[in-house]
C-alpha cells in the first residue's frame, strides 16, 4: 500500500463561541389619565310608564315666586391611579448555529512492521504492508497523522480513512483498525526493491520496540483490542475505506 495513497478525510462540525446580542430592554411606560369622565344622572323611570315628573319645587305662602330647590353638585370625579407597565425581558437569542468543515489530511509517518524479525523496518519505504506472507509472517502497517490544524475545540462528526491496493496475492479479507496506545518513530530507512523483506538495523519502529531506544509492551506494537473499525481489502487496486464511530472517537481524542 502506498503511503501517498493513505489519505484521512475528516468532518468537523466547530463549537463557536456564543456571541448573540442581548436585546435591550423596553421602556417602561405608565398609563396617562385622562380627563375625569363626566356621570349623567339619570332619573328612575315611574311605575306604569308614565313620563316622569319635572324635579319638584318647593311653594311659599301668599303667592311668592317659587323658590326652586337647590341641586346639590355633584361630587368631584376621583382621579384614577395610573398603573405601571411592567418592563420587557430581554428577548433571548440563539447561540450561532456551528459550521461544519471537511479536511482531507495525509500521513506524516508511517512504517511497516515484520513479524519475522525485531531487526526489519521500512520507514522511508514507498509501500505499507499489512497481513501475512506466503511462509505465514505477520505484518503490520503504523500511520500516524498531524490533527494540529483542527481546533482543539472542535467536534468530529465524521471520519473516512481511504488507502489504495497497491499490490496482494490473496483474496477479499477483512483488515481491523485498531488505536495504537504508544507514541513510536517512523524511521529513515528504505527498504528497496519490492521492501518485502524490510530493511536491517533501522531506526524507527520495528515488531519489538516503538522508538530505537523504546521497546513495546508486547511484541507487535501496543493497541487497543477492539478494532475502531474494519473493512473488506480485495483487488489489486482497488479503493478501501474505513468508516465508524471507533474512528470518530479515536480522531476526537487525538
Amino acid at each position: 500500500m502506498r503511503p501517498s495513497a493513505v489519505v484521512l478525510l475528516l468532518t468537523a462540525s466547530l463549537t463557536l463561541a456564543a456571541c448573540g446580542e442581548t436585546a435591550p430592554a423596553a421602556t417602561p411606560t405608565s398609563a396617562v389619565p385622562g380627563p375625569a369622565p363626566t356621570a349623567m344622572p339619570t332619573r328612575a323611570p315611574v311605575s306604569g310608564g308614565a313620563t316622569p315628573s319635572p324635579m319638584p319645587v318647593a311653594t311659599l305662602a301668599g303667592g311668592s315666586t317659587p323658590t326652586p330647590i337647590s341641586t346639590p353638585a355633584p361630587l368631584p370625579a376621583q382621579t384614577p391611579t395610573p398603573t405601571a407597565t411592567p418592563a420587557l425581558a430581554p428577548t433571548a437569542r440563539p447561540s450561532p448555529t456551528p459550521s461544519g468543515n471537511s479536511v482531507t489530511l495525509f500521513p506524516i509517518a508511517d512504517v511497516s512492521l515484520y513479524g519475522e524479525s525485531g531487526n526489519l523496518g521500512n520507514g522511508a519505504g514507498e509501500h505499507l504492508f499489512a497481513g501475512f506472507t506466503n511462509q505465514g509472517n505477520e505484518r503490520r502497517a503504523l500511520v500516524r497523522f498531524d490533527l494540529s490544524s483542527i481546533p482543539a475545540d472542535a467536534t468530529v462528526t465524521s471520519v473516512r480513512l481511504e488507502l489504495t491496493v497497491d499490490r496482494t496475492q490473496a483474496g477479499p479479507l477483512s483488515y481491523g483498525l485498531h488505536r495504537v496506545t504508544t507514541s513510536w518513530s517512523e524511521g529513515v530507512e528504505n527498504a528497496g526493491d519490492s521492501e518485502g523483506r524490510g530493511a536491517s538495523n533501522p531506526s524507527g519502529a520495528t515488531w519489538t520496540r516503538a522508538t530505537l531506544t523504546t521497546h513495546w509492551g508486547a511484541p507487535g506494537g501496543d493497541f487497543e483490542t477492539n478494532a475502531s473499525g474494519s473493512a473488506t481489502v480485495d483487488a489489486l487496486g482497488t479503493g478501501v475505506s474505513w468508516e465508524s464511530a471507533g474512528l470518530v472517537a479515536d480522531v476526537q481524542a487525538w
